[in-house]
């Protein structure tokens, strides 16, 4: 493929898609990590590496949700201590089991200034009615 044809990943097609398919964007806060585990092995390297993590930083697991995709696919976010810049968040992720396709595109959109590198599509949630 030709480099010149490369169409970069980016967070306002991710919008795009979000809307086509009434999913809803999911952006982290400052302090937050979204950890996307795709096998039962990713999720062994989040527990073993959260761990490690624990010992230096201020973590929390704040939710625990089975991706729109299905299967043994879970979507993890976890608070921290403090805020961290976008380039910490993608490099975190993937040290703690992310999916590593998902981390280099998220600094594949960080390196062309993208603002929203690092979201989740979620299956949006039916409102509560009285």
């Amino acid at each position: 493929m030709e480099r010149s044809s490369f169409i970069a990943p980016n967070s306002e097609r991710a919008f795009q898609e979000a809307k086509m398919l009434g999913l809803e964007v999911v952006l982290p806060e400052a302090n937050e990590l979204q950890i996307d585990i795709d096998c039962p092995e990713d999720l062994e390297v989040l527990n073993h590496h959260f761990c490690i993590l624990q010992k230096y930083e201020r973590a929390e697991i704040i939710r625990d949700e089975p991706s729109k995709s299905g299967g043994d696919r879970r979507h993890i976010a976890i608070r921290l201590g403090r805020d961290i810049s976008n380039l910490e968040r993608i490099l975190l992720q993937s040290c703690l089991g992310s999916d590593r396709k998902r981390e280099i595109l998220s600094w594949v959109q960080h390196a062309n200034g993208d603002p929203h590198p690092t979201l989740f599509l979620e299956k949006s949630q039916p409102l509560l009615t009285a």
